[in-house]
């Protein structure tokens, strides 16, 4: 059924100035609001109203939105894009060098010990793995790239998977890789990144086990890669440092997640609403109702 909805329409090429007040209308066939005002409640036609929003002045420089993990479950492990989860919510995968700390990292961000398998051994993970967190989006593990106890058969058959599901993954909403803090660049981060461009996948960059090492040192090592990175890309990615074992970043990459999440779901209700489908606003997750209105 369909309810009248006050929507924060946020805008990024749209000609829309803020603060400026939109209506869409829909047509109703057949159908009655009990929700509604009674004037409305067998309305033919109902207008929604959106207030237009520049996200630049919601979201301001640094700004962090907290972000509350409730609930993280493990789905599935998939050996190629074809038996990924059905689309359904943004996802968020991390990946890099192998013994970079990525399982670590990601049992700090969800604050669950042993969500992600961590093993002594390095190159364990080599399925992508998907997470369900707070019901609304994915967390996605993918196999580390680099050292592995692997043939090179086994090896160009995960970089393929792994290429396709970064290429062909419709709902990858953000791609964070993770880099060593403790030592300088490495040639198989950069000709990765270097892939990164040629498929036009953009990402984040996250320097792990900054607990490790001097404050000097990650600084000197930073400026390294940093130098690197323009050589062969336009512009820096958005960059964090972090440590699984003191939570550094945890809260500015959770954060970021959040208003990424929050932006793709705002744009599928959008188009819901236009189609006519009664959509409801959870929080930062995107739902259909539970029950018919």
């Amino acid at each position: 059924m369909v309810a009248i909805l006050l929507l924060l329409v946020f805008i990024s090429s749209s000609p829309a100035i803020a603060g400026e007040v939109k209506s869409v209308t829909l047509e109703v066939k057949g159908m009655t609001c009990n929700l509604c005002p009674p004037m409305v409640k067998k309305a033919k036609r109902l207008t929604i109203e959106m207030k237009v929003i520049n996200p630049l002045d919601y979201f301001k420089e640094n700004q962090i939105i907290i972000m509350i993990i409730k609930s993280a479950e493990f789905i599935k492990s998939s050996s190629s894009i074809e038996l990924c989860p059905k689309i359904t919510a943004p996802e968020f995968a991390f990946i890099g060098r192998s013994n970079v700390g990525k399982s670590s990292l990601i049992n700090m961000l969800v604050n669950r010990t042993g969500l992600a398998k961590t093993s002594a051994k390095p190159g364990k993970t080599r399925l992508i793995n998907h997470f369900l967190i707070n019901k609304s989006w994915y967390l996605v593990d993918l196999p580390g790239y680099g050292y592995a106890s692997a043939s090179k058969v086994e090896i160009a058959k995960w970089s393929k998977f792994i290429d396709d599901y970064l290429s062909k993954r419709e709902n990858l909403a953000c791609l964070f890789v993770l880099v060593d803090s403790r030592i300088e660049p490495q040639k198989i981060d950069m000709e990765f990144i270097s892939n990164l461009k040629f498929l036009g996948v953009p990402f984040v960059l996250i320097s792990t086990k900054t607990d490790k090492i001097s404050k000097l040192k990650i600084e000197r090592h930073i400026k390294s890669f940093k130098r690197e990175l323009i050589e062969m890309r336009e512009e820096l990615p958005t960059h964090f440092m972090s440590s699984s074992k003191t939570a550094t970043g945890r809260s500015e990459i959770l954060s970021l997640i959040k208003k990424i999440n929050n932006e793709w779901n705002l744009d599928k209700t959008i188009e819901e609403v236009k189609r006519g489908k009664k959509v409801e606003l959870i929080g930062d997750t995107y739902s259909e109702p539970k029950k018919e209105i």
